[in-house]
This record gives structure tokens, C-alpha cells and sequence, in this order.
């Protein structure tokens, strides 16, 4: 066994900051131990399920496989926040609840924002050609879906550096960068509140009115639940689609074959942006909870017992793709596991998808050269492979 498929490596945050997550490790257990029991200092004792037939079964059976006890690796039983979300949650309450962005994230409305997106990725690719080195989550990565996601909620510009740090929050537990003021969570507490209680008294044609106004059962949103929806959606929906920016770009300059590919057929790109989705993963794993004893690869896995579904293995899990560790922009089929699948499938990827589609129809084409000027860097975590420093040299022409 080499250092790189330890398995322990699966909860070791600084080798996840150092080389994003551990392929090699997720490839050992796929092949020896599927189903793994782990236990660490770090979190609760969970099953590590690696397998993509595995996690489609998991995410299809809420019934059996149930969202409510705990949904994230870093959450302690013991600990649990006061704040439940969605993502903690069953049918019918999750369906319910789900209802409430229906008509902001449908395919037909999310269409409606291309000419909008469009706008937003020429306006950060001229932005970036008036320099030819920096860091790129910071010069588009992360700035592209952050805008959307402000526009969305109809927040203005000068709120988006509270907005990032929100986001950025969500990840804050195992990574030194993202260590912030004793205030820090009360000030984004604050602004939430105080968004939506404006909302409340004054509704407004976006997201954060529709939020603010929501109905579950006849019955008014509680103010915890409204905010922790806000809180989702900022969270979810910015650092998914920037991770996933960010990584793809990395993948293109270490694969230059794919990026003439992609130069030469532009039309490949909407194949590109599932491939970036599936190669990168952004959001490696949730957790859920078998309701009764059951069976999963003949391990015996008890009532209560946690399971960590790991979508990062699935996206490269042997059986449902070939090659898997290698990216191809124009892979098809492509059935990864990247926004999720069954009840908790992502309710925004269609917009993300739109996202990441206008960023590089707007980049690709007008990259003359890029590469390197630094060694990457992701963030320590050990539930998200999400690049925080991406240091590039490069040229780009003009907008056309």
C-alpha cells in the first residue's frame, strides 16, 4: 500500500488541501472493501460506501436510508446545530419545502437568465484580459455564481463580499484560511435576517420575497427556517458551481489535448460541463441513516448506524465509466453522480450547468495560452474538493 490509497487519507483534511480528494484511496476500497466501517477522532463512526450502484440505491430510498439524523461528515451527533435545512429532511417535508424555488429553478426559467449569465462571464473575461497572472478563483471562480446568486436573492453589489463570506463560512471547520471573527456567524445571521424581514414587509420580484413569504401547510415559514434556507441556497449554490469553474479549468490546463478540443468544437462544451461536474465533484459525500437492520454487499449495517454515501468515488467508480481518472470533454454517456441523485438531487444544477456553460463559451475560445504559475491549493475539508487558490499565467483575446 502506498501513502496515496491509505484509506485514512479519507479524513485527513490537510491532504485534501494539498492534492484535493484522495482518487487513489477511493479506488483501493471500491476494489477491497466497499461498504468500510470507519471511526475517527474527527467525526462520528459512519459505513463508507464507494460504489456507484450503492449510493444510486442509498439516494432512491429515503424510507429506508433517511436525511434526518445527521447529513454532513463534519456534523457530531452530540452537537447538532439548532438549524435544520433541507438537506435534513424526507419526504413529504423535504417535497414540500422544495416547492418553495419551483418557479425560480425550473429549465423554462432558468433559461430566461442566459442572456443575464452571458453578460456577467464577459463582463469577469474582460476583467480577467486586462491582467495576464492572478488567481483565478478569485479573478472569475468564484465571482461568476456569486453574482448570479446575489441577483437571485436581489441583493446588490456592494453586499457581495458579506455574501462570499457566508458562503465561505459553511467551510470554515477544518480550514485555518477560513478561521474568522467571534462575530462572524451573528453578522451573517444578522444580514439574513434582516433581508428577509424586509422582504416580509416589502416583497420584491426575487427569491429572498419568495423565501421570506413562503408557505409550508398553510402555515407561514418560521423565521429559523426561512433563514436557513438563504443559507442553503448561498452555500449550495455558490460553491458547487465555483468549485466546479475553478477545477475545470485546472483540468483543462493539465489536459491541453481537451482544451484544442474544446477550441475546435465549441459545441463540445455543454458535453465539457458534465464532464467538469463529474471529474471534480465538488461535493464529495453526505451522510444518511439506516432506519432498520438491513444488508448493503452482504455487510449486516444496524438500525442507526450511519452510511456516507462518497460521490466522488462514484464519479469514478470502474463499472459505470471507462477510464475513469481520465477527462474527456466529450464523454457520453455520463451518468456521474455530481448533483446527487433520487430525493435530494441538486434542485439548482440546472442553473448551474447554464452557469458554467456561458463562463467558458465565453473563455475557452479566447484563451491564446494558460498555464500554472503555482502549485493548487483546495480547501482543508474533508466533505468538499473545492480549489481556493489557483494560481494562472496567461493571455486571452480580446472580447469579440
Amino acid at each position: 500500500m502506498s501513502v496515496a490509497d491509505d484509506p485514512g487519507l479519507i479524513l485527513d483534511p490537510r491532504y485534501w488541501g494539498e492534492h484535493g480528494f484522495p482518487h487513489a484511496a477511493a479506488r483501493r476500497l471500491r476494489a477491497e472493501e466497499p461498504v468500510k466501517w470507519f471511526e475517527s477522532d474527527l467525526v462520528d463512526p459512519f459505513w463508507l460506501v464507494t460504489k456507484h450502484a450503492d449510493i444510486v440505491e442509498i439516494s432512491r430510498d429515503p424510507k429506508l436510508w433517511t436525511s434526518t439524523e445527521r447529513s454532513m461528515i463534519n456534523m457530531r451527533r452530540d452537537n447538532m446545530p439548532p438549524m435544520r435545512t433541507m438537506l435534513d429532511m424526507d419526504p413529504p417535508e423535504h417535497t414540500k419545502h422544495r416547492k418553495i424555488y419551483r418557479d425560480w429553478l425550473t429549465p423554462r426559467n432558468v433559461r430566461k437568465m442566459g442572456a443575464r449569465l452571458d453578460a456577467i462571464s464577459r463582463e469577469l473575461v474582460d476583467e480577467m484580459s486586462t491582467r495576464n497572472e492572478g488567481n483565478f478563483v478569485d479573478l472569475v471562480a468564484a465571482p461568476h455564481p456569486l453574482r448570479m446568486i446575489c441577483e437571485l436573492l436581489g441583493v446588490g453589489r456592494e453586499h457581495e463580499a458579506t455574501v462570499l463570506q457566508i458562503a465561505k463560512r459553511a467551510f470554515a471547520n477544518e480550514d485555518p484560511d477560513f478561521e474568522e471573527d467571534e462575530d462572524g456567524f451573528a453578522k451573517s445571521v444578522a444580514f439574513c435576517s434582516e433581508l428577509l424581514e424586509s422582504r416580509k414587509k416589502s416583497p420584491r420580484e426575487d427569491l429572498a420575497s419568495a423565501i421570506a413569504n413562503a408557505s409550508i401547510d398553510e402555515s407561514p415559514l418560521a423565521p429559523i427556517e426561512a433563514m436557513s434556507h438563504v443559507l442553503v441556497l448561498v452555500t449550495a449554490g455558490h460553491d458547487t458551481t465555483a468549485s466546479a469553474i475553478s477545477g475545470g479549468l485546472l483540468a483543462l490546463i493539465r489536459n491541453p489535448g481537451e482544451l484544442a478540443k474544446l477550441q475546435a468544437q465549441p459545441e463540445l462544451i455543454k458535453t465539457a460541463v458534465d464532464e467538469i461536474v463529474r471529474y471534480v465533484t465538488p461535493t464529495t459525500n453526505f451522510l444518511r441513516a439506516a432506519t432498520e437492520d438491513t444488508t448493503l454487499r452482504g455487510v449486516p449495517i444496524a438500525k442507526g448506524q450511519d452510511v456516507c454515501i462518497n460521490f466522488a468515488s462514484a464519479n469514478r467508480d470502474e463499472e459505470v465509466f471507462d477510464a475513469p481518472d481520465e477527462f474527456r470533454v466529450d464523454r457520453n454517456p455520463n451518468p456521474h453522480l455530481g448533483f446527487g441523485t433520487g430525493t435530494h438531487v441538486c434542485i439548482g444544477q440546472t442553473l448551474a450547468k447554464l452557469e458554467m456553460q456561458s463562463l467558458f463559451e465565453e473563455l475557452v475560445p479566447r484563451i491564446r495560452h494558460v498555464e500554472l504559475a503555482g502549485k493548487p491549493r483546495w480547501i482543508d475539508a474533508y466533505w468538499i474538493s473545492s480549489l481556493k487558490n489557483l494560481p494562472i499565467r496567461y493571455e486571452l483575446a480580446p472580447s469579440a
